[in-house]
């Protein structure tokens, strides 16, 4: 194994909007943009 330096996400964007089963309640804050966890219940996920 080795550290992952990209992730590629792939998948129609109203299919996963559509797949959101939950929303966390936590935040990471990285400059100015704040995100936090959302689990989508069908996605390709891929890294390099």
């Amino acid at each position: 194994m080795h550290p992952v330096h990209e992730v590629t996400i792939a998948g129609n964007l109203r299919d996963m909007l559509q797949g959101i089963v939950a929303v966390g309640a936590d935040a990471y804050a990285s400059g100015s943009k704040t995100m936090g966890s959302v689990l989508v219940e069908r996605m390709k996920l891929a890294g390099l």
